[in-house]
């Protein structure tokens, strides 16, 4: 089961937007989880042997004390 980054400090301003980056809760868990997936499809079969590079950055934000996830 994949662990969840800790949550956000409390604050009295919890009505504002937060930001917290996750990148390298995200990286790990890529490098984790990623290998145990294959694709089977008309005997050909696709994995993932390992992750090698991870590029970007991952942030949850936070409003009203209420996880707000990203939306592309």
């Amino acid at each position: 089961m994949a662990s969840i980054p800790p949550a956000m400090a409390p604050s009295t301003a919890n009505w504002h937007w937060k930001n917290k980056n996750v990148t390298t809760w995200a990286k790990t868990w890529f490098e984790r989880e990623l290998p145990t997936i294959s694709v089977q499809d008309d005997g050909n079969e696709v994995s993932v042997s390992e992750v090698v590079d991870v590029d970007g950055d991952v942030e949850l934000g936070q409003r009203k004390s209420k996880y707000v996830p990203p939306m592309y």
